[in-house]
């Protein structure tokens, strides 16, 4: 059968993502060719495979060393999870698709070729990215406090920062692609894994507030509270050569009272708290400075690309008792 490559790209543009530098026209089932997934600034290199009919589940890597990814007519759903489970992406002209880079994390099951008329009962949404920066803060929540998952969509709503619709939609998302079963979730660890691989470019990005040039030896904490992430709150393992911190919106008496400057390479970076941590109550005495929740710690640690902040992060992932409750 003939791939309809217009519909694939259809799918494609669906999912935010565009397949360049292929000659569409010159491949044919069994054949294979370089080509880049581009979601605007991000630039993925893939080696696009046509298989032949029953060859998809073969797939495994490309020879190339580029990931591969399997494009079909048609993908069977026992093929799909054989391919998801290898780590394979692929995508049916149905747009059936698990796609994950960067900030990209496509999972579509259930689609039927429009040409059958019908639609599985589950079938997802068209346009998916589980990972996006609301839904992100979700599984941040229930990941972060797990018990959280047996209450109320309220409850995980104020500790995600989101609306009870937005922890909603993210709940019943999770359910159909099977990261959650009734009210647990099925795999905490490899939902974690996901989320701290995709942090960085996803709600990372989504919580920049400022970013400055400052001495970190002494920090004047200024009219608001603030919380430490990364390497600042482990100073168990090591010396904070930068500083990451979390307050609840811009703080100008902070950045005036630490002389943080704006015209050098930035070592302090501020985001926006978004989290409140189920059943805490504010009060005056409650200390100026506190560290984030580990696992917030673990992804700025692990994001930061230095290699002696993923020691560190390896340290507390090995001590801290939420983090091996994953």
């Amino acid at each position: 059968m003939t791939l309809d490559w217009n519909r694939v790209r259809r799918e494609l543009t669906s999912f935010g993502l565009e397949l360049r530098g292929v000659p569409f026209g010159e491949l044919t089932d069994g054949s294979e060719a370089p080509g880049d997934l581009v979601r605007m600034s991000e630039v993925q290199p893939v080696q696009v495979w046509l298989p032949r009919r029953g060859e998809a589940s073969l797939a495994t890597r490309a020879s190339s060393g580029r990931p591969l990814l399997v494009i079909a007519d048609r993908i069977h759903a026992r093929t799909a999870q054989q391919l998801r489970d290898a780590d394979v992406w692929f995508v049916d002209s149905a747009g059936n698709a698990f796609i994950a880079f960067g900030g990209v994390f496509v999972d579509v099951r259930g689609r039927r070729p429009e040409a059958v008329g019908e639609v599985d009962a589950g079938d997802t949404a068209r346009d998916v990215n589980l990972f996006s920066a609301k839904r992100a803060q979700v599984m941040f929540a229930l990941l972060t406090w797990q018990e959280l998952a047996a209450g109320s969509l309220r409850s995980i709503a104020r500790a995600a920062g989101v609306s009870v619709g937005q922890a909603q939609q993210t709940m019943k998302l999770l359910e159909e692609l099977g990261e959650m079963s009734g009210r647990n979730l099925t795999d905490p660890r490899k939902l974690f894994d996901t989320w701290v691989r995709l942090y960085p470019s996803g709600l990372a990005k989504s919580l920049r507030l400022k970013e400055f040039h400052g001495e970190l030896d002494q920090l004047q904490v200024g009219g608001l509270p603030l919380w430490l992430s990364g390497a600042a709150a482990v100073p168990e393992v090591m010396r904070a050569e930068d500083l990451t911190l979390y307050i609840d919106h811009s703080d100008g008496v902070l950045y005036t009272r630490n002389r943080w400057r704006t015209d050098r390479e930035p070592n302090v970076f501020v985001r926006r708290k978004f989290w409140s941590v189920p059943g805490e109550v504010s009060a005056g005495g409650s200390p100026k400075v506190r560290p984030v929740p580990s696992t917030l710690i673990y992804a700025d640690l692990m994001a930061s690309g230095d290699s002696r902040q993923k020691e560190a992060a390896q340290w507390l992932k090995e001590r801290d008792d939420r983090l091996r409750a994953l």
